[in-house]
């Protein structure tokens, strides 16, 4: 198989979820929501 994605990796994960966080882009609803 070839290697994964940067997309998949943990930092850049979290830096997108910031960035939607900043920008006030849709709520997150559920679980593993965060305030």
């Amino acid at each position: 198989y070839s290697p994964l994605p940067i997309t998949f990796s943990q930092e850049y994960q979290t830096a997108q979820f910031e960035r939607m966080r900043q920008l006030d882009m849709q709520p997150i609803h559920g679980f593993n929501r965060r305030d």
